[in-house]
């Protein structure tokens, strides 16, 4: 039976019960564990840190429900025409003093740039706790390429290539908003244990 000593941690696999310890003389006590084999498993000590952390382990994300993600395209299509619309009126009433021609102009690139940023608004609703924020962003890009499109066959554009550098330009900043709208608020961490 296995033994080690008391003293001098001397182990003998084969000691007998009662025998002094072959190296100093010492009580031999049982034992089930060699004191000279290494340790096949090592607790690390958490740090304090740790205990506040609940991803220290990892996370999955949750995906949104396609309920939610076909409201959120709805939303964000909303979004763009929403915001796109409140800075026309905006930029409209604060260029009225100008001169006719510079007022044109002025109109025009002031209605680029709103489109773009909300192309970005749209697009960012739309990408809100998803893990996969393509069809999103596709959705809100297909909302605010079809909807222009359709009005088109009542209304003619004034300006065509205006109107098609703008629909090219919002439907590729609607993708991106979306991937911003995932970066900033990401999907519903479920900690691992």
């Amino acid at each position: 039976m296995p033994y080690v000593c008391g003293k001098c941690n001397h182990f003998d696999a084969e000691a007998e019960r009662g025998a002094a310890c072959s190296s100093c003389g010492g009580n031999m006590h049982f034992t089930m564990l060699d004191p000279g084999a290494t340790a096949t498993a090592t607790l690390d000590e958490p740090s304090p840190e740790a205990w506040k952390n609940p991803y220290v382990y990892g996370f999955d994300e949750i995906e949104a429900s396609p309920a939610l993600r076909y409201a959120q395209i709805g939303l964000g299509i909303s979004a763009y025409f929403g915001v796109s619309r409140f800075l026309r009126v905006l930029f409209f009433l604060g260029l009225a003093d100008l001169p006719m021609r510079k007022a044109i102009l002025a109109i025009a690139f002031a209605m680029f740039v709103a489109n773009c940023f909300a192309a970005l608004i749209g697009g960012a609703v739309s990408g809100f706790r998803v893990r996969n924020w393509i069809p999103q962003g596709l959705g809100v890009a297909g909302g605010i390429l079809i909807i222009p499109l359709v009005l088109m066959l009542f209304f003619a554009p004034e300006n065509w290539p205006l109107f098609c550098i703008t629909l090219a330009v919002t439907s590729v900043l609607a993708t991106i908003g979306a991937y911003l709208g995932h970066r900033f608020v990401r999907p519903i961490r479920v900690p691992r244990s």
